[in-house]
């Protein structure tokens, strides 16, 4: 029904269960429309359009709704509890069904060039050692609690974000490896 549509996101016990979209050329489209292309104040989950669509990493957007619909459940991560209640998500692609293991969440937020904190959102293809290896540093040093899940460099990585209020500009952040 729609070309754009790359995956399916979903958390089992949430109601994160979600179509997702990927269109570089439209880089922020979804952002205010639905699946089906209609104007939606609540979107639809996308994939930043820098995103090499075939690689091995995912950077996935979605509205923090205040109806808790959408991303709005992944601030319940906050809280190691909710961790082990929902520590995989589903990530089937229009190509293989996927399972991730959470590895981190952690609360940032949007800043300029002129302070020093980790820029998730600036990560886009983790394809180089260093890169990769930088990434899950940075992930792991900002986790609010230790899952034990740890990646290695060809590991298969996706990142949820949300706003959050917590700070202006501020985000919500979930880390996941692929398992399956």
């Amino acid at each position: 029904m729609n070309p754009e549509l790359l995956g399916w996101i979903s958390i089992e016990g949430t109601n994160i269960d979600y179509p997702v979209m990927y269109s570089p050329d439209r880089p922020e489209f979804y952002l205010e429309h639905a699946f089906d292309g209609s104007a939606s104040g609540s979107g639809v989950p996308f994939i930043d359009f820098r995103c090499p669509e075939d690689g091995n990493y995912y950077l996935i957007y979605g509205h923090h709704m205040r109806n808790k619909t959408m991303f709005a459940q992944l601030l319940q991560y906050d809280k190691q509890r909710f961790y082990e209640e929902h520590p995989v998500l589903r990530f089937d692609t229009i190509y293989e069904e996927r399972e991730y293991q959470v590895m981190a969440a952690f609360k940032s937020q949007l800043v300029g060039d002129e302070t020093d904190v980790f820029r998730f959102y600036r990560y886009f293809d983790l394809s180089q050692k260093e890169v990769f290896d930088e990434y899950v540093q940075q992930v792991l040093a900002l986790a609010k609690y230790d899952t034990g899940v740890r990646a290695e460099y060809g590991d298969e990585l996706i990142t949820l974000s949300t706003c959050s209020y917590h700070v202006d500009n501020g985000r919500f952040v979930l880390v996941a490896k692929r398992v399956a």
